[in-house]
């Protein structure tokens, strides 16, 4: 959206006033077309540019048609909900659903200080709710793809975020002296979260790897002790830089676009709990306070998860030493009691 959005509603505006269209003279009667004017003008005065553009978009496209010629004091709740419900199902994205409810009740707020209207009614419309989304993870196959497509210089960063779980902030966060190679472990001091200030055992193939990119990116560093993970330039990696020149380009080179570097915690993750480690592990290692943090966003049940539950509770059968075939669980052995009513023999 443009300045041309801008000029394109003021002209609307004039051409309604020019026509009658505008009860500036009854503030009982006044018209959202006329609340909608003011709104932009004042974004013109306080917001940035973009800002008002965007925000006279939707006024045009979306506000004006369904509301513009109602007096403000007529619209209500119900009608508010039912437009929401259309621009949900025309194909608008939750995102832009809840952007035009946002619109819309700062250009209602400007009757409410007039005091032609009591209350705001957009505050008790629902807003449409967000599919929770599935998180994605990787199998090793696709890992190794998309490694395959990552610069050399950066493969050791990506290769130990799935190794650890660890946020792309901590990863460029961490220092030289948070590696201790003879104890084989990362500790993190800086993090979103308390949980996420922990020490992480990493085990032969990772140690080997950092070891190894220590060495390579010697010549590069600055500072013995500065950033673990460096640019080509010795300098601390750029997270918006990294994503726009590096990994984006990767995905899009694996046709593995829509995934995120942030599906390593749960690639991470999900194999983890794949492979039997138990859930408190798994969130020591990534950093969660909460089981169900770990639980609803970052372990996903798999294929082989779901074989794993039917030989768990098939070996549960066999401990029983219980036989259970069809005829030992025939109706004819069972108690009359427990016959469903249309089985019983006549």
């Amino acid at each position: 959206m443009t300045k041309k959005a801008a000029a394109e509603f003021d002209q609307r505006m004039k051409l309604a006033q020019r026509d009658g269209i505008m009860s500036v003279l009854i503030p009982g009667k006044k018209l959202f077309r006329e609340y909608a004017l003011e709104y932009i003008t004042n974004s013109q005065i306080e917001a940035a540019p973009r800002t008002t553009a965007r925000r006279a978009g939707i006024v045009n496209k979306y506000l004006l048609p369904a509301f513009g010629t109602h007096p403000v004091a007529r619209i209500d709740r119900q009608m508010i909900q039912k437009e929401m419900n259309t621009w949900a199902t025309s194909g608008l994205s939750i995102f832009s659903v809840r952007n035009h409810r946002q619109v819309l009740r700062e250009v209602l707020s400007l009757a409410v200080a007039d005091r032609v209207l009591a209350f705001n009614p957009v505050i008790d419309v629902k807003s449409p709710k967000l599919p929770k989304a599935q998180p994605k993870f990787m199998s090793p196959e696709q890992f190794h793809f998309l490694l395959n497509e990552i610069p050399h210089e950066f493969q050791a960063m990506v290769v130990v975020a799935v190794g650890t779980g660890m946020r792309i902030s901590e990863l460029i966060g961490l220092n030289v002296c948070n590696l201790d190679i003879d104890k084989g472990e990362l500790s993190i001091k800086r993090s979103k979260t308390k949980a996420g200030i922990r020490t992480i055992k990493l085990g032969e193939t990772l140690t080997g790897v950092l070891n190894n990119y220590l060495k390579e990116t010697l010549p590069l560093r600055k500072d013995a002790d500065g950033p673990l993970f460096v640019s080509k330039r010795g300098n601390r990696i750029h997270d918006s830089n990294f994503r726009r020149r590096v990994f984006n380009p990767a995905l899009q080179r694996a046709d593995m676009t829509e995934y995120r570097f942030h599906n390593f915690r749960s690639t991470s993750s999900t194999w983890l709990f794949q492979q039997g480690v138990p859930i408190p592990a798994v969130m020591d290692r990534v950093g969660h306070e909460s089981a169900k943090t770990t639980i609803d966003h970052y372990v996903i049940a798999t294929k082989h998860g779901r074989q794993l539950a039917v030989e768990a509770i098939e070996g549960f059968f066999t401990a029983t030493g219980a036989t259970f075939t069809n005829s030992s669980l025939s109706t004819s052995e069972m108690p009359e009691n427990l016959i469903i009513e249309g089985e019983k023999k006549k």
